[in-house]
């Protein structure tokens, strides 16, 4: 059986024009990349450790929802964070999340919280170290002071 090139390249390109996506299936959606502030919303950070290769974050917080601090730690991640959770104890709410070690996932965290509460960064019982990363992304907007540590 012989088949000439202009009839296999006809064919090909028939079928693959055919199985093309429609142009309006191509919808592009981008997430947000900030955080509502919610008035009244405190936090306060209470201690990070090692968990399953990832830092343990635990903050208390007052004035918004389990969902809005959850939203919050999602929406500036990027994919950094798992095992979100809120505990309550004693009368007290806690919001527990996983992030990436280092700047990157320290820095996210930190942001979520700070954009959704809208504290400064000295109201927010970080550590020394975490006082001064909070500070070096919102310096222009927050009334504290390096801890030059």
């Amino acid at each position: 059986m012989k088949l000439n090139l202009a009839t296999i390249l006809a064919t090909t390109m028939a079928v693959t024009v055919t199985a093309a996506p429609a142009l309006e299936a191509l919808k592009i959606t981008t997430r947000a990349t900030t955080v509502d502030q919610i008035d009244g919303a405190h936090t306060n950070f209470i201690d990070v450790w090692k968990e399953d290769g990832m830092n343990r974050w635990r903050w208390e917080y007052a004035g918004a929802s389990c969902d809005d601090f959850k939203n919050a730690a999602k929406t500036t991640a990027a994919g950094r964070i798992n095992n979100l959770q809120c505990i309550e104890e004693e009368g007290k709410t806690f919001f527990d999340s996983n992030q990436s070690v280092g700047v990157a996932g320290d820095r996210h965290i930190i942001r979520a919280m700070k954009e959704l509460t809208g504290q400064p960064c000295c109201d927010m019982g970080l550590p020394d170290w975490g006082l001064d990363s909070c500070l070096e992304m919102f310096r222009t907007s927050d009334g504290c002071e390096f801890t030059q540590s």
